[in-house]
């Protein structure tokens, strides 16, 4: 809620001017301006963020930091006299960034703007941040739906026209995604699903009816009947004849790489409704190299978000839950010296 903080945040491990930010522990947006406002996830709530404010006249900055990927605070000190130490800001900078970076955090400015209270994109800084060593990153996306609706990384594939393999299983949504990228020839599709064991698998959707008058469910389709009911709860549109039971042809990750031949992946976006860590579990993300990946969180068990963020953190990936998603991003030269605590 903006102007407050979480009272369950416990104080910074140590001391920073009170003009400055003293802990950065996850990737914030800060504006400038006299009252600025900053995004800081709060995975308890299932993926939702918070706004608080904080006056400090600063540069307008990014931070690309690391996080322990346990509940992500943002601690801030508001400072009248801020203002009289702004000749000593190249040298204050200067110190908080030699600072930041012996607790594994990197401070960037991010110059694109932004309406006054937008929440900078985790995904987006990391991806520029990628696209800046690798000119086309190879990218494979399971769960395409449509290829518009709900997409998180459209933006990022028609932007930089990068090689893309698309994986959807429902057949009206892959004929719409077939016809997204008909322009794009580096963007291949493949109508099958993915899952942690082969065959024709039971699949649930929205029924025709239901999606007639409410296209934008069509990405709800899951190999949980269950998850769609709640789903559909969700959304007050919850009936049984408003489930349709169908079938699909499901391949594991390890038959995709093989009848694909992919031996190095530099993007990984997930969207499969509850099924994502029983998918992203079977990768090789060392093998392939992977780089950057993105997924669905906020509809896992507990005990898989736990597993799943361990895993990840477990390979040296920096990550970050930001509206209901985990981003977990891998730059070596950057996080080597890092170490995260597993979450409990």
């Amino acid at each position: 809620m903006p102007g407050k903080m979480a009272r369950s945040a416990p104080r910074p491990p140590f001391w920073l001017p009170d003009a400055l930010v003293a802990v950065l522990t996850s990737r914030l947006s800060w504006r400038k301006a006299g009252n600025m406002q900053i995004l800081t996830p709060d995975r308890e709530s299932s993926g939702e963020s918070r706004l608080m404010t904080l006056s400090l006249p600063a540069a307008s900055i990014a931070c690309s930091t690391m996080s322990t990927a346990q509940r992500s605070y943002a601690w801030s000190r508001s400072c009248n006299s801020a203002s009289r130490a702004m000749p000593y800001k190249g040298m204050i900078r200067n110190s908080v960034k030699s600072l930041a970076r012996a607790f594994g955090y990197e401070i960037k400015k991010y110059r694109e703007p932004l309406p006054l209270g937008t929440p900078i994109n985790v995904f987006d800084l990391c991806a520029n941040e990628l696209t800046e060593q690798i000119k086309r990153p190879f990218v494979l996306q399971i769960g395409a739906n449509d290829g518009v609706v709900s997409d998180p990384i459209h933006w990022f594939i028609t932007s930089n026209r990068c090689p893309v393999l698309l994986i959807e299983p429902q057949p009206a949504a892959f004929a719409q995604l077939k016809k997204t990228y008909n322009d794009f020839p580096d963007v291949q599709a493949r109508n099958f699903a993915i899952s942690d064991r082969a065959g024709v698998l039971p699949f649930y959707v929205p029924s025709p009816s239901l999606l007639s008058q409410h296209p934008h469910l069509s990405g709800l389709g899951t190999f949980s009947r269950q998850q769609l009911e709640k789903e559909l709860i969700r959304e007050d549109k919850y009936s049984p004849e408003n489930i349709l039971e169908t079938s699909v042809i499901a391949k594991t990750v390890p038959d995709l790489l093989r009848d694909e031949s992919i031996s190095h992946i530099d993007v990984i976006q997930i969207d499969t409704e509850g099924h994502d860590w029983r998918i992203l579990s079977q990768f090789d993300l060392i093998g392939l190299d992977v780089s950057l990946i993105q997924m669905e969180f906020f509809h896992l068990a507990r005990a898989d978000q736990v597993t799943c963020v361990n895993h990840l953190t477990a390979l040296s990936y920096s990550t970050s839950i930001v509206y209901g998603d985990i981003v977990a991003y891998k730059r070596p030269s950057l996080f080597a010296s890092a170490e995260l605590a597993p979450v409990v």
